[in-house]
């Protein structure tokens, strides 16, 4: 049986659909999990042991059942943040159980020995710093405009300075209002996108 390859991405993830339906034109065997739904939509069972050195169980979806020695590869896309699925509980217990999902089905997908990663969480969280981003470009060769890290206004003002022409850009954009929806800063702090919205 061929290698399967495990998709972890969000239910509504239109890039992971399309790498999908390109798998199924191949006839690569697909396994589409998002591990925020760990609970009744998502159980598992994992062992290390006797058989080898190698994570060893299944996981069930309402759909699906995958053996893990069948991943050969995995496709990590963005995924549902664990706390999601835990956001009507109280804080303290959310922060508790999407610690306990995230370093237990976590720690076991990120650790499939023998497998691909396209790419790993591991990968993604140390490429997801922007300076370490500028750095690593202009190491390899790639031109890089001048660029100030700073929180003191008088460097941002000498900087402005000596370059007319100047972009200020977040690190990691405005956070999500309290609805969930993508946020934009305001004059009271960071305000709902839909709130903005004037008709024409």
């Amino acid at each position: 049986m061929a290698a399967t390859v495990l998709v972890l991405t969000a239910l509504e993830d239109v890039t992971a659909d399309w790498v999908i339906a390109a798998l199924n034109e191949r006839g690569v065997p697909v396994v589409r999990v998002d591990p925020a739904d760990i609970g009744p939509e998502l159980s598992f069972g994992f062992r290390l042991g006797a058989q080898g050195p190698g994570w060893q169980g299944r996981l069930r979806t309402p759909s699906r059942e995958l053996e893990l020695e069948q991943v050969g590869a995995v496709y990590y896309r963005r995924p549902t943040p664990y706390a999601d699925r835990f956001r009507q509980l109280p804080p303290q217990q959310r922060a508790f159980a999407a610690a306990e999902a995230r370093h237990g089905l976590g720690g076991v997908l990120n650790s499939l020995r023998g497998a691909a990663y396209v790419n790993h969480p591991a990968a993604v969280m140390r490429a997801d710093f922007k300076p370490a981003q500028l750095q690593l470009a202009a190491r390899l060769g790639l031109s890089i405009p001048p660029t100030l890290v700073t929180n003191d206004v008088e460097a941002g003002r000498a900087f402005a300075a000596e370059h007319p022409r100047v972009i200020c850009k977040t690190f990691r954009g405005p956070p999500r209002a309290r609805t969930g929806t993508p946020g934009r800063s305001g004059r009271n702090g960071w305000i709902p996108r839909r709130s903005t919205r004037r008709s024409r």
